[in-house]
């Protein structure tokens, strides 16, 4: 790869060496919050491993520690105790700089609650990852138009979030995390204020990733067909992960999922 191609594709810097292992792993992962009614476990103990090609869904009721947990994996927050390793890297081990540098370069993460610029346009929010990367300003826009593609925005690229419905502010947020074409997708509720055939469209586009780019995804979810598309299902129930059951791509009937 020549200078000139380097400042215009989006930089992966935590590649595993080897395909097989995993891309993120947490290690006994625990985080309390300590507060006047007393500690509060919101993640115990947690081992997890995700692999290159592989979507892992959890699934857990409101408050079961998805979230926390989604946080851990990304950097977001610091373990009370227990390590997350991102490839070869231990995060306990980074700085917090070192830590949002990895971050920006491996992991898309699809907020629930969306995190979007509201002064910014559809597509400025979507180019924000791309210039943190330095990515150059033609490679910035063709990423930008191709992503709005991908989740069916192309025609509101210029609208701000307040000028687009829940449904829009989350594929804009969707897009924004795919943008820098990341190794790691860690999506929180991604399809929860999608109608159900865009829900469907969505994950069919995660699907499609992970298998023909071997990206490694994580997906919390309460949504069925979300989970028929995993090859790992858990379950979070109080901080912990529970069944870990190996499915395949449609190998489980709705009625078991619900």
């Amino acid at each position: 790869m020549t200078a000139a191609d380097s400042a215009t594709a989006p930089a992966n810097t935590a590649a595993p060496a080897n395909p097989t292992a995993p891309a993120i792993s947490a290690h006994d992962l625990t985080r309390i919050y300590r507060t006047a009614a007393g500690d509060l476990r919101a993640c115990d103990r947690v081992n997890l491993a995700a692999s290159p090609g592989e979507m892992v869904v959890i699934r857990g009721r409101s408050g079961s520690g998805k979230t926390t947990l989604l946080g851990l994996l990304g950097g977001l927050d610091r373990p009370t105790s227990g390590r997350v390793q991102v490839g070869d890297r231990n995060l306990a081990d980074l700085s917090d700089d070192l830590v949002a540098e990895l971050r920006r370069g491996t992991i898309g993460y699809i907020f629930q609650s969306f995190g979007l610029l509201p002064m910014l346009s559809a597509a400025e929010n979507i180019e924000v990852p791309l210039r943190a990367l330095r990515v150059a300003p033609a490679r910035r826009r063709e990423r930008v138009a191709e992503v709005l593609d991908m989740v069916g925005l192309s025609a509101q690229a210029a609208q701000r979030p307040y000028e687009l419905s829940g449904g829009q502010q989350q594929r804009v947020a969707i897009a924004r995390a795919l943008a820098t074409e990341p190794q790691i997708l860690l999506a929180d509720e991604p399809t929860g204020q999608l109608d159900t055939d865009t829900a469907h469209r969505i994950l069919d586009l995660i699907a499609g990733l992970v298998d023909r780019q071997r990206i490694t995804a994580v997906v919390t979810t309460h949504f069925p067909p979300a989970m028929r598309r995993a090859t790992r299902l858990l379950v979070m129930a109080d901080g912990r992960l529970e069944d870990d059951v190996v499915l395949g791509a449609g190998a489980v009937s709705a009625p078991a999922l619900m």
